[in-house]
């Protein structure tokens, strides 16, 4: 995933759907700083007893096309296991100051789309 949306360490990245954390650790692991949001209520208490407060990844239950507007501009990818449409009702999450200056939106199971 980390290779296939081209993230870096140091990186700001969303992870949406990112349930128990099974991939959100392994970004935060490659020292990506991310922070996690998922529409379930019951699987964020089980991300955090899975973390056992290694990482203190932030996280959010939320809807992505109803996101906290605290998110909006903040990262420099956002990826998840998901298909959502149209994209332009979740596009503001994305920041424009990746390290060349590019934003992206991934969809692992479909497609890496630039924005």
């Amino acid at each position: 995933m980390v290779h296939f949306a081209d993230i870096s360490p140091g990186e700001r990245v969303l992870q949406v759907g990112c349930g128990m954390g099974r991939y959100t650790f392994i970004l935060a692991q490659r020292e990506i700083q991310v922070k996690g949001l998922d529409l379930t209520p019951g699987l964020l208490p089980k991300f955090r007893a899975f973390d056992r407060e290694r990482y203190n990844i932030p996280l959010y239950c939320t809807d992505v096309i109803d996101h906290p507007l605290e998110l909006d501009n903040r990262f420099d990818a956002v990826i998840g296991f998901f298909y959502a449409s149209p994209r332009s009702r979740y596009s503001g999450l994305l920041s424009s100051n990746g390290p060349n200056g590019e934003t992206r939106w991934t969809n692992c199971i479909f497609r890496a789309e630039p924005v």
